[in-house]
């Protein structure tokens, strides 16, 4: 229920249980999936997107949780219907390698740490023809279909904006979306008096997604060109409705948060009180008209819990949170620039 925007190198990535199950600022992990909660709808809705075409853009505000809805609600339903989700991060230091290297090295990775049976991605070969090429088996003999993710991929119009490398990777997901026949191949055919190609490449083989913050989704139409398909096939991601925040407030870890603390909690982050001169609305349904920042609601809820746990509190009481609501934010900012 939350974003990954920067932290000070001392906030390293919590390990969550029962008694500590809310991350904070930084993103739910795929393993942390069993307390992941409130998106139930749209985890639906975006695997549904992502089976439907080969490439899916996903995008909305910074900070409504788009890498864990990626990380903790796509990525285990993907994995259940034989998909292989592929996480990448472009590395824009000039001393990395080139982009499509960096795919290729992802793609790897991911082979190792789910016991996938393929052969690694060639450095001669684009990704077109690897694709078509290999095929992923996982240890029960099925066929898996790969799912490269591309999040955070705003920054190929920030960090990347002048970077020479840019139009070979840009190139390269072009033919790979589309399903074109890279320059490269069809050179290579025609020197050979137009060999064939020794694979079957009239289906795609490969799903995509483009995960990015909301404001830079106008730059996409730049790559309408390249990519056609760039713009058929997207989700919005939007707030938090008052009845979901609730839900990840409560369900994580039962008996932490009463539903009456909850909906204290859910009130204070969305800066709303019970209107009781609106007679025409009861109290639940003013509730589900609430919009909720799910990275602020993920760490109030966190904050609170630390305050619980050094009280040695059973649970986040009513009297906790107005106790510490008023400084949680202030703290936070403390800790964080101290020693900066």
């Amino acid at each position: 229920m939350n974003s990954s925007p920067s932290h000070t190198a001392q906030d390293s990535v919590p390990h969550l249980d029962r008694e500590s199950p809310y991350p904070g600022l930084h993103p739910f992990q795929e393993q942390d999936d069993s307390y992941f909660f409130g998106r139930s709808r749209e985890r639906k809705e975006l695997f549904r997107l992502v089976v439907r075409d080969v490439l899916c853009v996903l995008f909305g505000r910074s900070g409504l949780g788009k890498t864990s809805l990626l990380n903790a609600g796509l990525f285990p339903d993907l994995r259940e219907e034989f998909y292989l989700p592929i996480p990448i991060r472009l590395g824009f230091d000039t001393h990395q390698p080139d982009f499509v290297a960096q795919i290729k090295a992802a793609v790897s990775d991911e082979f190792g740490k789910h016991h996938v049976d393929a052969g690694p991605p060639l450095q001669e070969e684009t990704l077109w023809e690897y694709f078509h090429r290999e095929r992923l088996w996982d240890r029960r003999n099925q066929l898996l279909t790969p799912v490269l993710v591309f999040d955070q991929f705003e920054e190929i119009f920030t960090l990347g904006r002048n970077d020479e490398r840019l139009p070979a990777l840009l190139t390269e997901l072009a033919d790979l979306i589309e399903n074109r026949i890279p320059l490269r191949v069809r050179k290579h055919m025609a020197e050979f008096d137009n060999e064939e190609i020794p694979f079957d490449y009239n289906e795609p083989k490969i799903k995509v997604i483009f995960s990015l913050r909301e404001d830079y989704v106008g730059y996409l139409n730049d790559l309408r060109t390249r990519i056609p398909s760039i713009i058929h096939n997207s989700y919005r991601l939007l707030p938090l409705h008052g009845d979901q925040a609730l839900e990840a407030v409560i369900e994580p870890a039962r008996g932490l948060a009463s539903e009456e603390v909850a909906e204290h909690i859910v009130r204070f982050v969305a800066g709303a009180s019970l209107n009781d001169d609106d007679s025409d609305q009861s109290a639940t349904e003013q509730l589900k008209k609430l919009e909720i920042e799910s990275s602020l609601l993920s760490l109030v809820c966190r904050e609170l819990n630390e305050r619980r746990l050094e009280k040695g509190l059973p649970g986040i009481t009513t009297d906790l949170m107005t106790e510490a609501g008023s400084q949680i934010l202030t703290n936070f900012y403390q800790r964080s620039v101290k020693g900066l």
